[in-house]
């Protein structure tokens, strides 16, 4: 077990959770069982806020790809600015980042969060 690493995989769906730990087992060679022993998973939605402070609360930084993100991303971007979680995404959709910021800035300025949209995935491609 890697005690300076610990990190957790979060969704929906706990079949789904499970079906790529299961994948992620495979393709480094290891035992489902090992993979789930070091990996913590959350079920947490969107839709249902109450499962978001499950997810943020004890959480150092959340990486999202729930994507599309004006549908989805919105309350989870609100609970880590309230919390002061780290997040980063990789939308590429800017007027919702825009409004991201219009709303959570000031939250996440007085709790510490850093909120970085626009890592990767849609956005890249503008970048190069």
């Amino acid at each position: 077990k890697n005690d300076k690493v610990k990190w957790a995989i979060a969704g929906r769906s706990e079949a789904k959770i499970k079906a790529t730990l299961s994948a992620i087992a495979q393709e480094l060679g290891k035992d489902y069982d090992d993979i789930l022993d070091n990996v913590d998973v959350i079920i947490a939605d969107t839709s249902d806020r109450s499962t978001l402070n499950g997810l943020v609360e004890n959480t150092r930084s959340v990486a999202s790809t729930v994507g599309p993100f004006q549908k989805y991303g919105s309350p989870l971007v609100e609970f880590c600015a309230k919390y002061g979680t780290h997040y980063a995404d990789i939308t590429g959709e800017v007027p919702w980042n825009k409004e991201m910021m219009r709303l959570y800035e000031h939250s996440a300025q007085q709790s510490g969060a850093k909120i970085v949209s626009l890592c990767g995935h849609d956005s890249i491609p503008w970048d190069l």
